[in-house]
């Protein structure tokens, strides 16, 4: 029955008829040619395995789960996996997003170098020109007590380091 319903599929693909076809569906529609002596291998089984281009889509993923500050349980959503897969059917066919273990701890690793690599600039103008230590205080969602530390230089700030000040008085003392 499958082999039928796919033999019809291929047939009005053949044909160039337009066929209200799921992107999953299209996948399954392969030509019809015998792979005869001389010809050139297919391209859609290596685009398939481009280890290259799925790292980047990995690492695009990555960036922006961290830079929206997304939980890591969201890779899990039915909703992100369905848009990730269309998109890898459209450009990447096969291409799964990464998983929950590989996005908290090979990807975020990877993605921590990235930006220390972009910020070690401005950390060497640190040196020549100096810079000045802000800090302020505040309450996070949960109503503990946080200090931020920034650095401040001619190249710009950046933040340092957030300290949870829970049963501290934050006065001069403290933050010395």
């Amino acid at each position: 029955m499958q082999e039928l319903k796919l033999e019809r599929l291929n047939k009005s693909y053949k044909q160039g008829k337009k066929l209200s076809i799921s992107p999953y569906q299209k996948v399954l529609i392969l030509p019809n040619k015998k792979k005869g002596k001389g010809m050139a291998p297919s391209s859609a089984l290596p685009d398939a395995f481009n280890i290259a281009q799925r790292d980047v889509a990995d690492k695009e993923a990555a960036r922006m789960f961290y830079a929206c500050g997304l939980p890591f349980n969201f890779a899990r959503s039915p909703y992100f996996r369905k848009y990730s897969l269309t998109l890898a059917n459209s450009k990447l066919a096969g291409y799964t997003p990464p998983s929950y273990n590989r996005l908290r701890n090979t990807l975020l690793s990877q993605e921590k170098t990235h930006i220390n690599r972009l910020l070690q600039p401005f950390k060497d103008t640190w040196r020549k020109k100096g810079l000045s230590l802000c800090s302020d205080g505040w309450s996070n969602i949960q109503r503990r007590p946080l200090i931020n530390i920034m650095a401040a230089s001619q190249s710009g700030a950046m933040f340092v380091k957030a300290i949870d000040a829970s049963g501290n008085i934050k006065d001069a003392d403290y933050v010395v």
